[in-house]
């Protein structure tokens, strides 16, 4: 079903509703998208020509050539490690079907569909949903956009579908009213058709085997029947503006839920098609040559697919890739020689070579990427055999050489006047083959001088008149084009100041005893006031004692701690603060009663 949303460049989207009502819902001849309904919605269908309404063409354009599947995983599929193999087996035997032939009654601009189809790549999600579990319509865009963003081609000819794992649902009626839907969006300037298709489960509303099904995963079996019913409307409606009939049913539509004559499979199911080999339980689409739903039309055509695993690889300048693999599927008894070939390879050395293969076969190649420069390189794999021609996609990714850099230590103290202890240290750490050797700018605090060691090591100086606090500063490292920073700091302290420290630092003692520890303070910069000191967070039933209480300049005092016969038992740390006018600084120790 179809309805245009001119404000956001997406139409509503046509879908496999659970088998409840119509689900039209804009109106009669004006689908919304979601007509593979939840299994008992009413549709119209039929096994004969006894009068059914036909699709008409409302003047948008179909699918022309081969079409391009495009799987886009969402989820944690890692809880159904079949499904994968299984969904793309179906993918792989559908061109040159009896079934997919339903297509070629239907056409635009005076051509008719292709019985070609391919599955040209597949990709794991790394879109990040506000409700992971929980999605919407436009996360369902969202996804697609992101596999796009992450290499997968924007191809004109391409039904990307979003496929969810078990546990994830959609908001917008997954498995209450609908199974799956389909539509379009432009996206980079492309018309790009797309489709969700989620995990049902056992859900009865989109499932009709439990237990067994062709394949041994009633919920992905259960999956493969909304993905045949939306490629087929994403082929015959594209733009929802295509084939349809009066009410809004397409293709799909019109036969929800009906499979026709059906078998049974070798592990014991239902099953009423095989295809590349392997059994499947889909639902039928309609043909407007006999006014019925229909498992096939006409003849067979022999004909292949290719497909290409894995769809992207990585490589730096000057490295090879791991190896490529093209399939050949055949299908309709075809039987001829394929020669491939590669376009697009942008190295200086070409891929291992190929050479005639048979049909259902496969070949490996790989790439050295010599001195070809970093990008992402589009790459097709050209099919030709028995008059034939087909394509698979792929891509190379170089990445750029790159680094990063950091400062050690992050942070200095310092007087006034004074230079630091020790070295900034800039280290830098290469990224994908990084070679090169970037120069340095430091970018040091105002009133500070730099005294460089070499390219890599610094010390600073505080100004005699810097006022105290932690001044940020930082590094840029360039190389070319390239260039980062890193951040650190230096603590300017107050002329003449004190630190306060204690020893030991941890004492263990009995009820009805005591301990001492020893309290130094430690004047800086010509400091030589008086320091007051207290302790403070003592534990229960313990009696601090300091003697002296106050220290001027540099000195020490004994800190006595004393318990009595009804003392908590076990460990607590206490805090010696030093305080002289603005100044204070502070130490902690422990103490443990037994």
């Amino acid at each position: 079903m179809r309805s245009f949303v001119l404000a956001t460049a997406a139409l509503a989207a046509s879908a496999l509703l659970l088998a409840q009502g119509n689900g039209n819902g804009n109106g009669k001849g004006k689908a919304n998208g979601r007509g593979n309904h939840v299994i008992g919605q009413s549709n119209e269908s039929g096994t004969g020509g006894s009068g059914i309404t036909p699709l008409n063409y409302n003047g948008g354009p179909v699918m022309l050539g081969q079409t391009h599947i495009y799987f886009i995983y969402y989820g944690d599929w890692s809880v159904d490690s079949n499904a994968k193999a299984i969904l793309s087996d179906f993918a792989n035997g559908l061109s040159g079907s009896g079934y997919y032939n339903i297509l070629t009654q239907y056409s635009s601009g005076g051509s008719n569909i292709s019985n070609s189809v391919v599955l040209s790549g597949t990709y794991t999600s790394s879109y990040v949903a506000a409700q992971p579990t929980n999605l919407n319509d436009g996360d369902i865009q969202g996804i697609v956009q992101s596999a796009i963003k992450g290499g997968t081609p924007v191809d004109p000819n391409g039904v990307y579908f979003v496929l969810t794992a078990p546990g994830v649902g959609e908001s917008s009626g997954f498995l209450s009213s609908y199974c799956g839907w389909h539509t379009a969006a432009t996206i980079n300037g492309t018309w790009v058709k797309y489709a969700f298709v989620g995990d049902a489960g056992n859900n009865s509303g989109c499932s009709v085997q439990f237990g067994s099904s062709p394949n041994g995963d009633p919920p992905v079996d259960a999956m493969i029947s909304v993905i045949a019913h939306e490629l087929s409307e994403s082929v015959t409606d594209p733009l929802l503006n295509a084939w349809y009939d009066s009410a809004g049913n397409e293709i799909g539509d019109k036969c929800a839920w009906n499979f026709g004559t059906e078998f049974t499979a070798p592990n014991g199911s239902t099953a009423n098609i095989t295809l590349g080999g392997f059994n499947f339980l889909i639902q039928q689409e309609f043909s407007n040559a006999s006014d019925s739903c229909v498992m096939t039309y006409g003849g067979a055509t022999p004909d292949f697919s290719l497909s290409v695993s894995p769809g992207s690889q990585s490589a730096l300048s000057g490295a090879t890739t791991g190896n490529y693999t093209v399939t050949v599927n055949s299908t309709g008894g075809f039987s001829s020689p394929v020669n491939l070939s590669l376009a697009g390879n942008p190295a200086s050395s070409t891929p291992s070579a190929f050479s005639a293969n048979p049909a259902s076969t496969t070949s490996t190649f790989n790439i050295n990427t010599g001195t070809a420069t970093a990008g992402t390189y589009p790459l097709t794999i050209t099919g030709t055999g028995g008059g034939l021609t087909h394509t698979a996609q792929a891509s190379l990714v170089i990445p750029q050489p790159d680094f990063t850099i950091s400062i050690a230590p992050g942070s200095q103290t310092v007087l006034p006047g004074g230079m630091t202890s020790t070295a900034y240290v800039i280290n830098v750490t290469p990224v994908n083959g990084f070679t090169g050797t970037p120069t340095y700018t430091i970018n040091n605090p105002t009133g500070t001088t730099v005294t460089p060691s070499d390219a890599t090591h610094f010390m600073l100086t505080a100004g005699s008149s810097m006022s105290a606090g932690t001044y940020s500063f930082s590094v840029v490292g360039k190389s070319g084009t390239l260039s980062h920073s890193a951040n650190a700091s230096l603590t300017v302290n107050p002329a003449g100041s004190f630190t306060v420290t204690i020893s030991p630092s941890s004492q263990s003692v009995t009820r009805r005893n005591s301990v001492k520890y020893t309290i130094t303070v430690t004047g800086s910069g010509g400091f030589n006031s008086k320091v007051n000191l207290t302790v403070s967070n003592m534990p229960s039933r313990v009696s601090p004692s300091l003697s002296p209480s106050s220290i001027t300049g540099s000195g020490t005092s004994t800190l006595t701690l004393s318990t009595s016969h009804n003392t908590p038992t076990g460990s607590a740390t206490f805090t010696v603060t030093g305080t002289s006018g603005s100044l204070t600084s502070s130490t902690t120790a422990s103490i443990t009663v037994q």
